[in-house]
Parts: C-alpha cells; structure tokens; sequence
C-alpha cells in the first residue's frame, strides 16, 4: 500500500499540472517530500499502480481576483475516472470566522482561505490546489492549441470587446473563444453546468500520449504560470503510471454544480 501511495502521489502531481494547464485543473494520500526511486518503479505493473482517490480545488481568477470558475476535480483511479464538479463563486461559505462568497474570501484571504472555504461548504478535503489567472490561462491555451468543445446550442454573446458567435454542434474554440465560452456562455446554473464540460472536455484533449512524451519541457514553461501548493516532484520517474493509465482507458465526467 505504500508503494501504491507513492506512485499515486507522482502521477497526481504530473497530471494534475498537465491538465490544469488546460484551464486549467488531491489527494488524501498526498503528503510533502515523497519521491519515488527507480528500483522501486520497475516492481509494480499497472494493476499495482491504478488505485486509490484523489481531490482537486481547481480555481481560475480575474485580474481583480475574482473567480471567473472554481471546481473540485475527484480522480478515481481504480475506476480509471476523473469527475468535474463546479462551484458556485457567489456561493456564501463560513472560514476564518467570515461568511463570505468563495469570490469574496479569495480576494480577502488567498487561496489558502478559499480551499477553507469551499471545504466549509462541501465537505471535501482538497489537499492540494492549483489556480490559474486569465491572462495565463489564455497563454496556456494558446501554447497548446483549440479545444473542442460541443456547443448544445446557438451563441450569439456581444458586450464592449467580446464577440462570441458559436453554432450548435462540434466548435473547436480558440485560446480567446475558450475563456468566452467558460465566462458567458449562459448563465446561472446553467453556466456552471457548461464550466464543467468545458473542462472535461479539455482535460480529454490534452492528456494524450504526445504531451506525456513532451511533458518535461511542457512542465518547465508551466510551472511558473500556476498558483499551487504541489511540490515539484520527478516528472520522468511518473512517466511509467501516467503509461498505465492512458493504456487502461480514462473517462472524463462533468457532474454539474457540486
């Protein structure tokens, strides 16, 4: 078993990076400081190494930090499936002693007070988070390419420099269109339903076999665009799990508002 927590431990860090990266984007495992050597990589085969669970506080904010979309990401590698559930940023939550909106308790307290917060509020314990502004969530898109995304119906959205003009159906959404879609593309709980998907939809696009093989370079330039609490463990020494994992078929979920 705690072999079985060390691997889990790499692989959610690499991929948690890689992913989020996409928004963006933990684990009760997880703890600080643990590395894996490559003795001890060769013993386990893949039905050693996919188990376990994980929780994520995903969050990306505005230049004035308010949150533009929060999610908790549940990673459940026995089932090989990765869960979106958004969070209302005008949800009121208690932490520190204030009963703020998760929007509010991140401008006033960080991102410490906002994984508080959102714990208070749902009961899930996010041991590791990672936010992304706007400004380098479009740089990250932009590096990586479109995203496909299934638009359930016609969009026209126009407001001072925003323009979103998409047809119902398959879109593949530029770095720009993306944050759009994600900002307004409905609204209420229907835009938090959209979020997730959205989401889902770049988690799949992006977690593909050509960026596990590029992903030491890919971790380098990203690394400095992310808000995170996870430590930089070995990228190389996960390649074997995140193998393992890609091989055993991943389903992506959006279940909505949390």
């Amino acid at each position: 078993m705690k072999r079985n927590k060390k691997k889990l431990l790499i692989l959610i860090f690499s991929f948690v990076l890689i992913i989020t990266a996409a928004t963006l984007i933990t684990s009760a495992v997880l703890s600080s400081g643990v590395t894996l050597g490559r003795e001890e990589e060769s013993t386990l085969g893949p039905e050693d190494i996919l188990t376990g669970s994980a929780d994520f506080l995903l969050f990306c904010a505005d230049s004035r930090k308010n949150l533009t979309y929060a999610a908790i990401l549940n990673i459940s590698l026995d089932e090989a499936l990765f869960s979106v559930s958004s969070l209302d940023p005008e949800k009121l939550c208690f932490a520190d002693g204030k009963r703020l909106t998760l929007s509010e308790h991140y401008i006033d307290g960080g991102a410490g007070r906002l994984v508080s917060a959102a714990e208070n509020c749902t009961g899930v314990q996010a041991s590791r988070y990672v936010g992304v502004t706007e400004h380098n969530f479009v740089r990250i898109i932009k590096m990586l390419g479109a995203v496909r995304v299934y638009v359930e119906n016609d969009i026209s959205y126009s407001y001072n420099d925003i323009s979103l003009q998409l047809q119902k159906g398959m879109n593949d959404l530029s770095y720009k269109n993306l944050l759009d879609y994600i900002k307004f593309g409905s609204r209420g709980k229907e835009l938090l339903r959209l979020q997730a998907e959205a989401f889902c939809s770049i988690f799949e696009a992006y977690f593909t076999p050509e960026n596990l093989s590029g992903g030491e370079a890919f971790f380098t330039k990203l690394i400095n665009l992310l808000d995170t609490d996870i430590n930089a463990y070995d990228y190389m020494a996960s390649l074997p799990v995140m193998e393992a994992l890609m091989e055993s078929g991943v389903e992506f979920v959006s279940k909505g508002e949390y």
